[in-house]
């Protein structure tokens, strides 16, 4: 899974659309101005946003979430695959979702999943009666 920036958002969402930066431009900015938005080197402005975001017949809330959010829309994905998992005793599927979703929780920094993921580690380490290494997580 993929976190984007802003910049990636609506580069992606003009590549979908086989727009050129000219053509999302329009008349209102330069292509050059929204490949600097798209490289990350500028931030729009709201109102700015609001008409890329129509060019791009997308909603504006989709450019405003957070790279944090959605990060943390990764973790509740890889969570759930865990949780069933261990309750499924498929523990090699458990530990893969784990450590998947811990490392979006320590490169984000989202303390609420990094221990929810160490509890859950910690919780497969006993079912695998590996009691040591249980108790580091």
């Amino acid at each position: 899974m993929e976190i984007l920036t802003l910049g990636e958002k609506i580069k992606l969402k003009r590549k979908e659309k086989n727009m050129t930066l000219k053509d999302l431009a329009g008349n209102r900015i330069t292509p050059g101005q929204i490949s600097l938005v798209e490289s990350g080197k500028s931030n729009p402005s709201i109102d700015l946003l609001e008409y890329i975001a129509k060019r791009l017949g997308t909603e504006l809330e989709y450019f405003l979430e957070s790279e944090e959010k959605q990060a943390s829309k990764v973790c509740e994905f890889y969570d759930g695959i865990a949780e069933s998992s261990i309750n499924d005793m498929n523990l090699v599927r458990a530990q893969e979702s784990i450590e998947k979703g811990l490392h979006y929780a320590q490169k984000y920094n989202l303390p609420y999943f990094r221990g929810k993921f160490e509890m859950l580690m910690s919780m497969l380490k006993e079912m695998e009666n590996n009691l040591e290494e249980a108790q580091q997580h």
